[in-house]
Order: C-alpha cells, then sequence, then structure tokens
C-alpha cells in the first residue's frame, strides 16, 4: 500500500493559480505536460446517478488486471472513488510547504491494487480545489506520472461545471460519456458533449452505455444519444453530422453488483427481484403479441403497447382514458384521436383485461413487490414483528399464475414457455433463500468485519477475493454451489410435482431436464447475491454485465493504444 497521507485540498492555491474565469481559461491553455494527452482518458457524464464513478472505477481495474499501470483521478468533489472502494481516508494531511512547495506526489495517492493507485481521495468540496489539483497534475506531477503510469483515468463530477470538468478537456484527448438508457439521460449527455466539443473539438468523444435496455416498443432509441438530444435544441446547439465520431463502446446491462444501495439485503431478495422480473418479461411478451386492429398508425400503435407494457407493471389496473390521453400528448396540438383508433386502443384494453394470464402476471407482480417490502423491512433494526405477507401471499401469487399459464394458449409459444420455466425456477429457489440454513451459507461466505460496535460486512476485503483471486474464497463459492444445488433441483421437482408442472422443466436435448442449465443459472443467484452492492463487476465469472464491461475495456484500450498495449 502506498501512503496514507494527503494534502488538505482547502488550502489557497499555490502563487500564480488565481479564480477568476479569465485566469483559469489562460492558466489551461498554459499548461504543458510531459504525460502524453492520448493516455489520459476522461469519465464524466451530463447528470448524477448514471453510474459514472463505478464505471471508471471498473475500467481502472480492468486496465489494471491485465498489466496496464493505472492511476485514477478522483475529481469528484465527493470522493465517490472511495466508498465504491469501500476506503477510510485518514484524518492527518500534508500541508503546502515554504513558500507554497507543492506536496510530495506520494502524499497525494493510495495504492488499492497492484499497479492501481488513487489519486486525490479525499473530499474536495472548498473553492478553487478543483484548480489546484490540474496545477499539480499537469504541470508539478507531470513527470511522475509519465515514469509510473501508463494511463491516467480522471473521474471528473457530473454536469458541465467549468473549473471542476470542463477545464480539465483541453488537456486530453479522450474522453468517455456514461449514459442511462432514457431521454433525460441522452439529453444531458448530449448538451455535454455540446459543451465539450465547443472547448476542444478534435476531443475523441466514446459512449458507455451503463443499465443499458432496448425500448420493447421501439419509441425511444435508446443508442441514439445524439439525435435524442437534437431533438429538444435549437439547431446551433445540436451536435452536428460530421463533426464527430461518438464512438458506442459498451452496453452493459442493470445489475445489483453495480448499485451501492443494494449491499447487506437479504439473501432471499435478489432472487425475488429475478422473480419479478420474469413476469415483467411475460407480461411484456403478452402486450407486445395482442392483437390490434389497423385502425392506428404504427408510431401511436407502438406508443400503445410502450405505454401499456410500462403502466401494466406498476398497477392492476389499465385506465382507458388515462392512456387516450396519454397517445393524444404526442398528437399535433393534443388533438384528439379520431373514432375508429379510439375504438382500436378500446378494443385493445378489452382484450388484455379479459387475457387471464396477463392479469393472473399483474397481480402475482403486485404480490410479489409487497413480499419484497416486507423483506426490507424485517432487515432493518428496531421494525415491529410482522405477521404474514400484506397484500396477498407470495406463495399463492406465483403457483397461481404458474397453474393459470399452464392452462392458456400461450402456453404454445416456446419463449413464453421457458419464461415461465424460469420463474417457477426461481419460485423454487426464492423458497429455499428463506431458510436460516441458507442464510447461514451466505454468511460464511461474504467476509465481515466489525465497524463501532455493529458487525458489517467488509466490501473492501470482499473486492480483494475477487480480484486478486483469492482461492480460498473461491473454492468456498463452488463449494457453496455444489451444495446447494442438489437442494435446488430437490425443491424445483417438488414444486413442479406438486403443481402439476413438469412440462414447464427446462428440457435438455435428449428430453430430459436440463441440469447444466438450471446450474448455470444457480451459480448466477448465488454470485448475484454475494456481490450486490459490491461495487465491482471484475473478476465476477457468471455475469452477463462483467463480460459486457470486461469487452468495453478492450475496445477502449483498442482505441487509445491500438492492437498492443503498452
Amino acid at each position: 500500500m502506498g501512503k496514507t497521507t494527503f494534502i488538505p485540498l482547502d488550502l489557497k492555491p499555490p502563487e500564480g493559480v488565481q479564480n477568476t474565469e479569465t485566469m483559469k481559461q489562460r492558466d489551461t491553455v498554459q499548461i504543458s505536460s510531459s504525460f502524453p494527452a492520448r493516455k489520459i482518458l476522461a469519465v464524466g457524464s451530463g447528470k448524477g446517478g448514471v453510474g459514472k464513478s463505478t464505471t471508471a472505477v471498473n475500467l481502472a481495474i480492468c486496465f489494471a488486471r491485465q498489466g496496464m499501470r493505472v492511476a485514477l483521478g478522483d475529481l469528484d468533489p465527493l470522493s465517490d472513488i472511495a466508498v465504491i472502494l469501500d476506503i477510510h481516508t485518514p484524518e492527518e494531511q500534508v500541508a503546502w510547504g515554504p513558500e507554497d512547495t507543492p506536496p510530495d506526489f506520494d502524499a497525494c495517492r493510495l495504492e488499492v491494487l497492484p499497479r492501481l493507485d488513487i489519486l486525490f481521495p479525499a473530499s474536495k468540496t472548498a473553492p478553487g480545489q478543483s484548480g489546484k489539483i490540474r496545477d499539480l497534475l499537469f504541470r508539478h506531477f507531470s513527470r511522475e506520472l509519465n515514469e509510473r503510469y501508463d494511463i491516467l483515468v480522471l473521474d471528473l463530477p457530473a454536469g458541465i461545471g467549468r473549473e471542476e470538468n470542463l477545464d480539465f478537456l483541453p488537456l486530453v484527448q479522450n474522453l468517455l460519456v456514461v449514459v442511462n438508457p432514457e431521454p433525460t439521460s441522452h439529453v444531458s449527455a448530449g448538451g455535454y458533449i455540446r459543451a465539450a466539443l465547443n472547448i476542444h473539438p478534435s476531443l475523441r468523444i466514446y459512449l458507455w452505455h451503463n443499465r443499458y435496455r432496448v425500448d420493447p416498443a421501439g419509441t425511444f432509441n435508446t443508442r441514439a444519444v445524439a439525435s435524442n438530444y437534437n431533438r429538444f435544441v435549437e439547431p446551433p446547439l445540436q451536435i452536428r453530422r460530421g463533426e464527430t465520431l461518438l464512438r458506442d463502446l459498451a452496453f452493459v446491462p442493470e445489475d445489483p453488483s453495480l448499485n451501492l444501495l443494494k449491499g447487506g439485503l437479504p439473501v432471499a431478495l435478489p432472487v425475488l427481484n429475478r422473480l419479478i422480473g420474469g413476469l415483467d418479461n411475460l407480461n411484456e411478451q403478452i402486450v407486445m403479441s395482442a392483437p390490434l386492429n389497423g385502425s392506428l398508425d404504427p408510431v401511436t400503435a407502438k406508443l400503445l403497447r410502450y405505454h401499456v407494457s410500462r403502466r401494466g407493471a406498476a398497477s392492476q389496473t389499465l385506465n382507458p382514458e388515462e392512456t387516450l390521453k396519454y397517445l393524444e400528448a404526442f398528437r399535433s396540438a393534443g388533438e384528439e384521436l379520431p373514432p375508429p383508433a379510439r375504438e382500436a386502443v378500446l378494443g385493445f384494453l378489452k382484450h388484455l383485461a379479459g387475457d387471464r394470464v396477463y392479469q393472473a402476471g399483474l397481480s402475482a407482480r403486485q404480490a410479489l413487490i409487497s413480499a419484497s417490502e416486507d423483506l426490507l423491512e424485517k432487515d432493518r433494526l428496531f421494525s415491529p414483528a410482522l405477521q404474514g405477507i400484506r397484500k396477498g401471499s407470495p406463495d399463492t401469487a406465483a403457483t397461481g399464475f404458474l397453474k393459470v399459464f399452464a392452462g392458456s394458449r400461450h402456453y404454445r409459444d416456446r419463449y413464453m414457455r421457458y419464461t415461465a420455466a424460469l420463474v417457477l425456477y426461481y419460485y423454487a429457489l426464492y423458497r429455499l433463500m428463506l431458510s436460516k440454513p441458507v442464510s447461514e451459507l451466505f454468511k460464511e461466505l461474504i467476509p465481515l468485519r466489525k465497524d463501532g460496535g455493529r458487525v458489517v460486512r467488509d466490501r473492501r476485503r470482499q473486492i480483494g477475493f475477487l480480484l486478486e483471486k483469492d482461492e480460498q474464497y473461491h473454492r468456498r463459492y463452488f463449494l457453496f454451489v455444489k451444495k446447494l444445488f442438489p437442494v435446488a433441483m430437490k425443491q424445483l421437482d417438488r414444486l413442479a410435482v406438486s403443481l402439476g408442472l413438469r412440462t414447464l422443466l427446462l428440457p435438455d436435448s435428449t428430453g430430459g431436464v436440463n441440469r447444466n442449465a438450471y446450474l448455470r443459472l444457480l451459480a448466477d443467484v448465488i454470485q448475484d447475491t454475494a456481490n450486490s452492492g459490491l461495487g465491482i463487476l471484475s473478476g465476477q465469472r457468471f455475469n452477463d454485465a462483467s463480460r459486457e464491461m470486461e469487452k468495453g475495456a478492450a475496445n477502449l484500450m483498442k482505441a487509445l493504444f491500438g492492437p498492443a498495449k503498452p
């Protein structure tokens, strides 16, 4: 580990660095660094909460594990990087020397992994601190950076603040913009890209799609950041065709490992969320395949299916008048739909209201959401004891839905049938995860530490287990999977027999039960549960988001350095 003392960033800047806008711009231009700009990656976002700092940390870890010497500059005032890595910065700090002599480089860094250092891992909330860090990085520490590191990753604060963010861009060559698949994120990212290009027209800009998903109705292109932004701004503010090439590098799906708010949750909750997701998937398929007559134009038809799939997931009822108002809001001057189109909408809603599987799925979802709320409530300190489950039993809801599905016409659709098979398996695992012996097994898998008299999860130690290939930890993980799998299959078989649903078991090529598929699903669930809220994807072997993260890191390395890394 490196030294654990850091400069106090509330001290005044050294002589020659002033806080006026004119001086900030002039100082940016004058700085000349020996560290090549092409080896600097700035990570930014138009708005907060999109996973920017988590992306920066995971990319830095990926680079380090591939043999690169990495410096991760923590430029966000709140120092989210320290929170993600479960690092507690020390109280002692190093001040500037006589006559404002800059601090020693080692006083500003912390080694967190082999080949990975964090620079400035402390809170930076006082005025002028960002300008001071910029001066240190690109003037005073230029030689040390060049000698020690192959790449410098800068985690910029969200938004388009001049001193904290945009003033760094003229000194770099590569900007990675993190976005989420939603309109507000795309518009904010577009505004940030516009501001960045105004400052540095030749900046190479890459897009990192986090929590990625495809809009099932096709009304919102979740990949088209520039065009989605341009729709909401006047021509002078738009990102013009040919002005820059926005290259998509990765599409990382939603993953509980990356949500720090999901750490320390009941072990049954991740699999319960998968169960709810399976119901949502089935209901969405029903909405997308429901008949709709030709009185609606294609765009309005897509909007209708989109609205119903989203609204149905949030409520058990579909209000016809609300649906019509939603569709009319997209028409010129909010004009009403013509009578044939209104009749088509009402007929569509009536069809879904009479679909027993669709209605059973909505009802089951509400009961399972209530069950997840109860799991959280029971896990909180000082919560009153709860008697049973509110708003209906999750057992009755899940099993009732599966029985209705098995006797419906939707059962003939192979994709829907396989999705229902996953719902059955996740329900079996949910029942298993509620048992005390399984909870105790998870406690053996997750490292703990004492914190102020409490026993809490030792996230930093668990991150180390993943990244430094701790053989003992991985052995415990595989033994856990091996021990739990026969129990899970017995639980599944008993449920299938008791419910008369053996035809819903996933088949293999010989017509038997596909045990390999169920083993993989169980390994995924255990990993999701153990690593929920960890903040780190690298090192997870059975994880789609981890694979996409590693792929994106490889794409980024090739874009920065070509086929051969430095």
